[in-house]
């Protein structure tokens, strides 16, 4: 006998939009020659944690390429969403 299990929509969704986070981060680090602690380094708020930033440890050069990268990796989600349905699949025991 067969068995259709449907996996949790909310835990597919968080999983395909992570992988596009994944691929800012990696995106970001080789288009500014960063390691993966820079680029946490330089995200964080300098001085106390909760503090809200006050002076960017960006560059203007690292924050115009860092926009430009963001909007190609929103381009990227609205073509995946476009095209592919949910990577969530039913699973058959």
């Amino acid at each position: 006998m067969e068995t259709e299990i449907q996996q949790n929509i909310l835990f597919c969704i968080h999983t395909e939009l992570g992988s596009f986070l994944q691929k800012f981060r990696i995106r970001v680090c080789k288009e500014c020659n960063w390691s993966e602690a820079t680029y946490y380094r330089k995200m964080r708020s300098p001085g106390f944690a909760g503090y809200r930033r006050r002076n960017s440890l960006l560059s203007n050069a690292e924050k115009e390429k860092i926009i430009s990268i963001r909007k190609e990796i929103i381009k990227e989600i609205i073509e995946e969403l476009d095209i592919e349905p949910i990577s969530c699949h039913w699973i058959s025991f």
